[in-house]
């Protein structure tokens, strides 16, 4: 019995409950870094031009999903269960 291997289980243990900050850290960066590639990548296409990527729905939705995604993980890390 180690105490390297007892917080290793504890640290998977709080990991499955939801409560781990590092999981929750990179679940935040990985969709704010999704966030910022799908919004790049529209504004990209559009031409720099904002508005009308808003005008086109699939972009409108893919955009405030992925925006969803950054809130959703953003409280989770924040208020932990």
């Amino acid at each position: 019995f180690s105490p390297f291997s007892f917080s290793f289980d504890s640290f998977f243990i709080s990991a499955r409950r939801g409560t781990s900050s590092f999981f929750g850290l990179v679940d935040f960066f990985l969709s704010l870094f999704s966030f910022f590639q799908s919004s790049l990548l529209f504004s990209i296409t559009i031409g720099f031009d904002f508005f009308s990527a808003f005008l086109t729905p699939s972009s409108f939705f893919n955009f405030f999903s992925s925006f969803a995604g950054v809130a959703s993980s953003f409280g989770l890390y924040l208020f932990p269960l």
